[in-house]
């Protein structure tokens, strides 16, 4: 909604109103630096697939296919878009950011 409204697609007073969240205190840009791709079918999660949560610690194990693992590669590692459905060999399953600033 903020955005549309800073795009002057709608109103201050429409967005406003719509808007589910409060402003955040302060903006933080994540960098993606990396995907996670899907080999198999047995893609399976190893933390909640939730947008933009964020993995602690380093060398978390984040998702398991068949005989690969993959882990935070660093600490406070964001999980930008994770994908849920559509598990194929190719599928994006999650990109992996760090913050900036």
């Amino acid at each position: 909604m903020r955005f549309l409204h800073l795009s002057s697609v709608v109103d201050a007073a429409w967005a406003q109103a719509r808007s589910r969240l409060p402003l955040p205190p302060a903006q933080r840009l994540v960098r993606v630096t990396e995907a996670v791709v899907a080999r198999s079918t047995a893609f399976a999660w190893l933390v909640p697939p939730l947008a933009m949560s964020v993995i602690a610690r380093q060398g978390t194990p984040i998702a398991r296919d068949g005989d690969h693992t993959w882990l935070a590669p660093y600490d406070n590692t964001v999980l930008v878009m994770p994908g849920v459905n559509h598990v194929k060999p190719g599928n994006t399953m999650v990109r992996l950011g760090r913050f900036e600033g």
